[in-house]
């Protein structure tokens, strides 16, 4: 029931602890559905987490991980989304898996429709002039 996991993921979120944190990241890496990955990957992005890096590097593993499997615009311009929410909260994001996935996502070959593509570019520069 995916509508059911994309509701626990928002809750969870919504409770901002570091134990929601970890059980949005295991939902993010391992479930099927995208919009499960979606709200998983928007709640992680809102919580504040001692361990930056490994949640920058388990928001850049699930967009590579959707990638291969199936390109989904929806998650890819969520996945934009929490980059920024991330950066806006915490000044900037440095960690370079983050940046090559974005700059997947601006590449026309990669088959992203255009609003996302621009989107994709538009944070890259954002987050070159933080």
């Amino acid at each position: 029931f995916p509508d059911v996991r994309r509701e626990a993921a928002r809750i969870l979120g919504e409770l901002g602890t570091e134990e929601a944190a970890r059980e949005l990241n295991s939902m993010l890496l391992t479930d099927p559905e995208p919009m499960v990955m979606s709200e998983a990957i928007l709640a992680i992005s809102n919580i504040e987490v001692e361990d930056k890096r490994a949640r920058n590097r388990s928001m850049a593993a699930a967009i590579y991980r959707q990638t291969a499997i199936n390109k989904d615009n929806n998650f890819a311009y969520t996945f934009l989304q929490s980059v920024e929410n991330v950066s806006n909260r915490e000044g900037g994001i440095s960690d370079p898996m983050v940046f090559e996935e974005i700059a997947k996502i601006a590449d026309a070959r990669q088959g992203y429709n255009r609003v996302v593509r621009e989107r994709a570019f538009k944070l890259l520069r954002d987050l070159q002039g933080m």
